[in-house]
């Protein structure tokens, strides 16, 4: 019974997977928290590079610059016009993997590619990455870095440190790859 109740708090609070449900609405619901504890790690983020004296910005739509709805958005964004560095950051919260079996699924999730026919998280991300290399003109007048000086970047944040820290596919292809924790020291100027 404890087990049980144990199990449904941490549903509650999106800390287990949508796929050890099999009802429509607690997939939903586990989605709803889920993308609630993403949006808070966020600004939490977005509030963290603020205070290291990045211009920031958060949840940007790509189709702010054109790009389909489909690329959707870059969590973070942040820039210095000082240095022209401008880093897309995805950021992640893995405060629920706890088990082997969550940490080997939220690897597969951030390799390249596809999962279960689904583009992963990192694959995502690449795109978007893709997209705003492709359009350094609409990033420029976003950010005032011109596009000759600017030089952009890719990160992926974790609210802890992490499998994805260590290993996988995005830690190869990204160019930044930390937990919130490590932040200043990894986002530094070059």
């Amino acid at each position: 019974m404890v087990n049980a109740l144990g199990y449904l708090a941490m549903a509650e609070v999106g800390g287990r997977p949508e796929t050890l449900f099999d009802s429509p609405e607690m997939k939903a619901f586990i989605g709803w928290a889920a993308d609630r504890n993403g949006h808070e790690f966020a600004r939490k983020v977005e509030k963290r590079l603020g205070e290291l004296e990045w211009n920031t910005s958060r949840e940007v739509a790509l189709t702010r610059f054109g790009g389909a709805d489909t690329l959707g958005d870059v969590d973070v964004l942040c820039w210095r016009p000082s240095s022209g560095v401008v880093y897309a950051i995805e950021c992640k919260s893995l405060r629920f993997d706890s088990t082997l079996g969550e940490i080997g699924e939220r690897l597969a999730e951030y390799a390249a590619g596809t999962v279960r026919g689904k583009r992963t998280p990192l694959q995502k991300h690449l795109d978007r990455m893709s997209f705003l290399e492709a359009n350094r003109e609409a990033l420029a007048s976003f950010t005032g870095i011109p596009e000759l000086r600017m030089q952009l970047r890719s990160g992926l944040v974790t609210e802890g440190l992490g499998s994805l820290q260590f290993g996988g596919d995005a830690r190869e292809m990204l160019d930044v790859v930390t937990d919130y924790e490590l932040l200043e020291e990894q986002l530094a100027d070059p």
